[in-house]
């Protein structure tokens, strides 16, 4: 009994030698399973946070880029449109796509494709756009969509949209323009009218195409009273149940695209115009 007692005093220091190491070890090895558990999550999450930061600064190089190309073509487009507005025959619609292959031209055929833009060239539109709505103004309303390339939150893409305006090329003599110093007055005219304006905002310039049914014709007046009559060019066709006039003209149209009612306004200089008179409405 005595010898088992004993055996029992030295077994017992081992025994608790032992568990001890052992609950240490355990400790230890949960310290390092948590560390690896916060390591799969974090660092995940810090590569990601890098990425959408590259991301962004990838998206504000496009648009940079995009927008001074947007703005060269515009200017470009400014002096281009007046052949546009004489000629008289260009439909508006290949008018906005010859914008946006110079467009294209000026950002760089692959720019788009290699830069994440969706659907390549053929993604940048012109949505909205006016031009030349019956004045002499260019407004493009430009989008297109970028696509992240490391979407895990759903941000899949962002769409950008930016819009420019400006005043097309209204017909200046243009070595007369490059002079320094001028002492040259400038008036406006329209091709074929019969004055010249001092204001280039009158009234009479701005040509707000109004419409109204055919059947209203006979009991329309001007702003003065006056009744309109049929266009020599266009106003004999009967087949439309639509006539368009402006509100200081004095002629109504069967086409809203007839030339008379086209955008044709010039800058010059007033003494080459000695055989027109001064708008009435410039004068009050």
């Amino acid at each position: 009994m005595r010898t088992i007692h004993n055996y029992r005093n030295l077994i017992t220091p081992v025994i608790n030698r032992i568990l001890s190491r052992t609950i240490k070890c355990s400790k230890a090895h949960n310290l390092n399973a948590s560390a690896s558990v916060e390591g799969a999550i974090v660092i995940p999450l810090f590569i990601y946070a890098v990425m959408s930061i590259m991301f962004i600064m990838q998206v504000i190089a496009v648009r940079i880029h995009i927008n001074n190309a947007f703005y060269v073509t515009l200017r470009k487009c400014a002096g281009y449109v007046y052949v546009y507005e004489n000629s008289g025959n260009v439909p508006k619609g290949m008018v906005a796509e010859t914008i946006r292959r110079l467009l294209i031209d000026e950002i760089g055929t692959d720019y788009a494709a290699d830069h994440n833009i969706m659907g390549g060239n053929a993604g940048i539109m012109f949505m909205s756009s006016k031009i030349l709505n019956d004045n002499s103004v260019i407004d493009i309303k430009l989008t297109y969509s970028i696509k992240n390339p490391f979407d895990i939150f759903g941000l899949s893409t962002i769409r950008v949209t930016d819009r420019k305006r400006i005043n097309a090329w209204l017909g200046e003599d243009k070595d007369n323009f490059a002079g320094n110093v001028s002492d040259k007055e400038y008036v406006y005219i329209t091709a074929g009218g019969e004055v010249y304006h001092t204001n280039k905002e009158c009234t009479y310039l701005l040509r707000y195409i109004l419409e109204a049914d055919r059947s209203c014709m006979d009991v329309l007046r001007n702003a003065s009273g006056a009744k309109y009559y049929s266009c020599e060019h266009c106003g004999q066709t009967k087949d439309t149940t639509s006539i368009y006039y402006t509100l200081y003209g004095t002629r109504y149209h069967s086409s809203r695209n007839c030339t008379e009612l086209k955008r044709n306004i010039q800058k010059v200089s007033k003494d080459s115009v000695s055989d027109r008179r001064l708008c009435e409405k410039c004068q009050e």
